[in-house]
C-alpha cells in the first residue's frame, strides 16, 4: 500500500490502545519518525494527534528490541 501512495488507516475496537501502539511502532522502526529514537517522544506525539490514546509502551519497546 505504501509503494502506491495508499493511506492505510490502523483500527482497533476502540481506536485507543492497540492500533495506537501500531502506529506508534511503526513510525518509530520504518519511517524514522522525529524523536525515533526516543519512543517516548513518539509515543506523545501519538497521543496529541489522537485524543484517547494509550499506546502500548512495553509492547512497542519489546518489538523494537526484537526487530531493530
Amino acid at each position: 500500500m505504501i509503494e502506491r501512495k495508499r493511506i492505510v488507516y490502523v483500527n482497533c475496537t476502540a481506536g485507543q490502545s492497540r492500533s495506537t501502539s501500531l502506529a506508534s511502532f511503526y513510525l518509530c522502526l520504518y519511517l524514522k519518525a522525529k524523536n525515533w529514537k526516543n519512543p517516548e517522544e513518539v509515543i506523545k506525539a501519538v497521543k496529541l494527534g489522537h485524543n484517547g490514546a494509550y499506546p502500548n509502551k512495553v509492547a512497542i519497546l519489546l518489538g523494537l528490541e526484537r526487530y531493530k
